[in-house]
């Protein structure tokens, strides 16, 4: 759900985080992929 300053998003984990507006777009992406694998933690 959109707040001021970022986002409230589901982990597919089940885990929620605020994510901020000033994401990297390419951090941003990776978190959204379902088979690539990625292990993001920089958010």
């Amino acid at each position: 759900s959109m707040h001021p300053g970022g986002v409230n998003v589901a982990m597919g984990d089940g885990a929620t985080r605020f994510v901020s507006n000033s994401i990297d777009r390419n951090t941003w992406r990776a978190i959204g992929t379902r088979n690539g694998n990625e292990k993001e933690t920089n958010f």
